[in-house]
């Protein structure tokens, strides 16, 4: 008798939790950061945050900016600013990185911060002509 049930506690348990709807894919980070997606369906932009390698307890905040297609921004926006937030406020700016290196296309750097929590702001930049502003949130 208990072998006539395994069947259909196998079928039952299988649909248990089948739903019409899916959850969405969230892309995979590139560079091991964070994504976020920019209004009007114009890209996506990563956030990552680099240890410096010779100043422990220091980052360097990188964005890369990408198209619809994950593929690099060309051009990418030639500078970016982060108005952060929270009781420290202040901005930081992003610029292209000072050596021409092709492992930073479409990468925009900003300067070295102390690695202290999380980096929560307003991320605005000129993407295909147009000003463009996001929240973050990156620990």
């Amino acid at each position: 008798m208990r072998l006539a049930l395994l069947p259909a506690l196998l079928v039952a348990s299988g649909l248990v939790g089948c739903s019409s709807t899916q959850a969405p894919l969230i892309p995979k980070a590139p560079h091991g950061g964070m994504i976020f997606d920019l209004p009007g369906g114009a890209g996506s932009v990563e956030v990552v945050r680099r240890p410096i390698e010779d100043q422990p307890g220091r980052i360097r905040p990188c964005l890369y900016y990408f198209d619809a297609a994950m593929n690099p921004k060309a051009p990418p926006p030639a500078v970016a600013t982060l108005k952060l937030r929270g009781r420290k406020g202040g901005s930081v700016e992003f610029r292209p990185p000072s050596a021409a290196d092709p492992a930073g296309v479409g990468m925009l750097e900003g300067p070295n911060l102390p690695d202290a929590g999380d980096i929560e702001g307003e991320l605005t930049a000129t993407v295909d002509g147009k000003p463009t502003t996001v929240s973050i949130s990156v620990r």
